[in-house]
């Protein structure tokens, strides 16, 4: 039985609107990102890209883990009303609090570890504020998903990159502040968007730090295995540059670092359709009818990643110096290895989205675990041996490994077959029919039939 009342239920748009406005919104993110980085790139060189990059890796990583899954769990509970609104919000803000203070306290540790606080005070205190506020924003977003505000929920997802470009533009273009200032620039814009998640909380529910009793203990045992699960992600993407910092100097660093910010621009269109295979497979009432619409889907994008991929690789060098300078070209190279896993970790990220919205991100979990461990061998390996190039190498190679394991799992546990993933409907059953013997019945080894009633619809791929 509900618990709270929305009194204006947000209109039900269609997958592909959805789509389109938070697909609309990365856009300006994007954008507004790699503006950011060109102005920094062209105004301060490689080194202060390189160091930017140490300064933030471990804020970055951290945040992935201490946001605790609770985005998603409060998605869960705002929209299925199983906590009052008010009790949600206030205790959501009362574990914010606590779990920033944590947040701070650690990436200060990490930096004296690391040395990081030889680049400056200045660059330390704009990374440890970092995780308080990217926290705050990044659940207050879940209200809004939970709400059906993907209006909103877009809007918040934008906000940080462009309010970050117009403080970089300000801090290092007009008041000359250097590394220093753009840092600070990167942090105020995360500020933000923590100031727009206040408002989208009051919209909600007054704001306080009161616990309701048990309402933390739901949140946390929810979300802590999406949050576990995004952290070796995180791990996994970004190890790369915490091996390199201990064998290359930082203008390196920085060349790795562009290369591969380039390549994971094509993530943009399948990060866009995963928010909606999340929300839709989570009431889906039949999650193998669901997972082959989501290999439909996979089929659909994935030929258009590959051609992007092949125009990147072929004018790499020219896209990297015309976006950041001829001081980047070297970057161009990494782009072109980078390439080759990016287009294999789309296949995880769209079927990741359904088994998340499932309740199964255990399944990545238990996948990218030995994968995550292998990138940082092969780090280890080949970065003393081969520098940035190595290390490129050896996150292409961890992408492509993990993104095929996981299409075979993902295959397992929704009871499909790797054909049934890989090829539309139509030639799926003229395959099938094809390697059947006449008069032999549809047995164990052979492509199962598609259900009753469900052949029509889904007869070809559209």
């Amino acid at each position: 039985m509900p618990t709270s009342q929305d009194p204006k239920p947000a209109k039900q748009r269609s997958f592909a609107a959805d789509s389109i406005l938070v697909l609309a919104a990365r856009l300006v993110s994007v954008a507004s990102n790699f503006a950011t980085s060109i102005l920094i790139a062209r105004l301060l060189g490689p080194t202060a890209v390189g160091i930017m990059a140490i300064i933030f890796v471990v804020p970055t990583i951290l945040n992935t883990i201490a946001t605790l899954g609770v985005r998603q769990a409060v998605t869960y509970y705002i929209g299925k009303r199983l906590i009052p609104d008010r009790d949600l919000v206030q205790t959501m803000l009362w574990l914010a609090l606590r779990v920033s203070i944590l947040g701070v306290i650690i990436t200060g540790a990490a930096y004296l570890l690391n040395g990081a606080f030889k680049y400056g005070l200045i660059l330390a205190l704009a990374g440890m504020a970092f995780p308080p506020m990217s926290l705050l924003f990044d659940w207050a977003s879940g209200i809004a998903l939970g709400k059906n505000w993907i209006d909103r929920f877009s809007m918040a997802h934008c906000l940080p990159a462009f309010a970050t470009l117009v403080a970089t533009a300000l801090f290092i273009w007009v008041f000359k502040g250097g590394v220093g200032g753009a840092c600070i620039a990167k942090t105020l814009g995360v500020a933000c968007a923590t100031v727009y998640g206040l408002w989208l909380l009051s919209l909600v529910s007054p704001l306080g730090f009161a616990a309701a009793p048990g309402v933390a203990k739901q949140l946390i045992s929810l979300g802590i295995i999406y949050s576990v699960a995004l952290f070796v992600f995180s791990v996994n993407y970004n190890v790369a540059i915490l091996v390199l910092q201990h064998y290359v100097h930082p203008d390196e660093v920085g060349q790795f670092s562009v290369g591969n910010n380039v390549a994971q621009l094509l993530y943009l269109l399948p990060q866009a359709v995963g928010m909606g295979v999340l929300a839709r497979s989570a009431t889906s009432r039949d999650p193998r009818q669901f997972a082959i619409k989501t290999c439909r889907l996979l089929r659909c994008i994935l030929p258009l990643a590959i051609l992007a991929g092949v125009v990147a690789v072929l004018l790499a060098p020219w896209i990297v110096v015309l976006m950041y300078g001829e001081n980047f070209q070297p970057a161009g190279n990494i782009l072109r290895i980078m390439i080759i896993g990016v287009i294999a970790g789309i296949i995880h990220k769209i079927l990741h989205s359904d088994l998340a919205g499932r309740g199964r991100p255990d399944v990545a979990l238990w996948v990218y675990i030995p994968v995550v461990t292998l990138n940082i061998a092969l780090q280890l390996v080949l970065v003393p041996l081969k520098g940035v190039t190595g290390a490129a190498w050896a996150a292409t190679s961890s992408y492509v490994t993990g993104a095929l394991v996981f299409m075979w799992v993902y295959a397992r546990v929704s009871d499909l077959s790797v054909w049934e993933m890989l090829l539309p409907s139509a030639l799926l059953r003229r395959y099938s029919t094809a390697s059947q013997a006449p008069g032999e019945s549809d047995g164990p080894g052979n492509v199962p039939p598609e259900p009753p009633n469900a052949a029509e619809p889904h007869s070809s791929d559209s």
